[in-house]
């Protein structure tokens, strides 16, 4: 924000010496200047302010993220599901250690044999 300010500074110095300029030309010139400062300042100030809007939304959307992780299951590592069930699911919600007994063991038969 500090070189916002710097170009605003030479904006108006810019200004000044078109007030004194000896040439309508030099006037010119310098009031160009002026102008170009002024846009460049007021590019970082917008900037700056995007900036510290997206910060705001970056950290509100966090901390929703983290509300509602502590509101509902996260994931299958032994923590509570939304259900009430403390096994991992897959995508379609079978809850793991259903599909597990199914499972082929190494002699060939399925463990809910």
């Amino acid at each position: 924000m500090g070189t916002a300010k710097k170009y605003r500074a030479f904006a108006r110095e810019c200004m000044g010496w078109a007030d004194r300029a000896q040439t309508a030309e030099h006037r010119e010139i310098l009031l160009d200047m002026a102008t170009c400062w002024a846009e460049a300042a007021a590019r970082l100030d917008h900037q700056h302010c995007l900036r510290n809007q997206s910060i705001e939304i970056v950290s509100e959307a966090k901390r929703h993220l983290s509300g509602s992780r502590r509101a509902s299951a996260i994931d299958g590592n032994g923590r509570k599901q939304a259900d009430g069930s403390t096994q991992p699911k897959h995508a379609d919600g079978a809850n793991l250690a259903k599909h597990e007994r199914q499972l082929p063991r190494e002699g060939g038969e399925t463990s809910s044999d």
